[in-house]
């Protein structure tokens, strides 16, 4: 189980869902652990924030699957998933290691897009690498996934398309959770949780 557990980035590593952050807002993290005990395949955590919890929340999920049910879970960067400039074995290995796995959280996509515009030459390269890895997702019966997005709903759309932004991020509050960033003076007046 350590093993398992040392696949989540060290940052994160700060609680599950029995035992969350202080930052993590309630319900997220309530619809998070009803979609642990679900049968759904897919959860989407979407934010345009950085330092939103979004990582955090999925890591959470990582390692009660791992605890509770004993899945044995893999986390990948999405920037893993696009080849760099012609190194596509690194990226060829990443999408055969999220192909193995019964659970995976797939973290921060839209990062790898660096802020190019949609219509760039570089996101249509990015685009095809990981419209595999949609399509994967969305052919899947026996996986689940954890899809971290660095953008929100319009931007998928205008980043991948309409049809990537319903499979993926659907309009489900049981599978979709969007955070927001929370101000220092919120945090100060949160009342703290203790994390494992």
């Amino acid at each position: 189980m350590k093993e398992l557990l040392e696949r989540i980035p060290r940052k994160y590593r700060v609680g599950s869902l029995e035992h969350p952050p202080g930052f993590l807002p309630a319900t997220a993290v309530r619809t998070a652990s009803d979609w642990l005990a679900s049968d759904e395949c897919r959860l989407s955590i979407l934010g345009p924030d950085t330092a939103s919890g979004k990582s955090s929340l999925a890591a959470c999920v990582m390692r009660s699957a791992i605890e509770r049910r004993g899945i044995a879970a893999r986390w990948v960067h999405a920037s893993d998933l696009v080849p760099d400039h012609e190194d596509r074995a690194a990226a060829n290995a990443a999408i055969e290691a999220v192909r193995e796995a019964p659970l995976v959280v797939v973290d921060g996509i839209g990062k790898e897009f660096g802020g190019e515009r949609p219509e760039s030459f570089s996101v249509e390269v990015h685009k095809r690498w990981m419209m595999r890895l949609f399509t994967r997702i969305h052919e899947s019966d026996k996986q689940r996934f954890v899809l971290t997005f660095d953008i929100d709903g319009p931007a998928i759309v205008a980043y991948y398309d309409a049809s990537v932004a319903r499979r993926v991020a659907p309009k489900d509050p049981k599978t979709v959770i969007t955070l927001r960033r929370t101000s220092d003076l919120e945090l100060a007046e949160m009342p703290t949780r203790r994390a494992r």
